[in-house]
Formats: structure tokens, C-alpha cells, sequence
């Protein structure tokens, strides 16, 4: 039963405070630069996506401290 209660309250919050928008916003700006995109290049482009903003962590745009680095060949 309390597993309930802070389930409800977090769905709550996140209403609250947007999250539900945002992620709303940004699913639907991803399905249009998708439709923009010729259909060669939806694939290509739907991965290059996910896959920079499953690392953005890693990258080094998102850190203003760190140096970039080229890569070494």
C-alpha cells in the first residue's frame, strides 16, 4: 500500500512540475525533424539521435571544463 501511495505522488510531481510535457515537446520535435528528413537518411538519423542523447554525458559539449580531444589515429 505504500508502494502505491509514493507511486501516485511522484506521478503527481512529475504532472506538476512538467515532465510529462517536456517529454511530450521533445518526442513530438524528434517525429517531426524525422518526417523532415528524407527516408534514406531516417534511419541513420534516428540512431545518430539516440545515440547522442544516450551519451550526452560522455560528450564532451555538454562539459564546459573539458578539453577536446581529437582522436588518435
Amino acid at each position: 500500500m505504500r508502494f502505491l501511495s509514493v507511486l501516485k505522488g511522484d506521478i503527481r510531481f512529475q504532472f506538476r512540475y512538467g515532465f510529462y510535457f517536456i517529454y511530450a515537446l521533445f518526442t513530438l520535435l524528434y517525429v517531426l525533424i524525422l518526417q523532415l528528413v528524407g527516408e534514406q537518411l531516417q534511419a541513420r538519423v534516428a540512431v545518430l539521435t539516440i545515440y547522442i542523447i544516450g551519451t550526452r554525458k560522455n560528450c564532451h559539449i555538454f562539459h564546459k571544463n573539458r578539453r577536446f580531444r581529437p582522436l588518435e589515429a
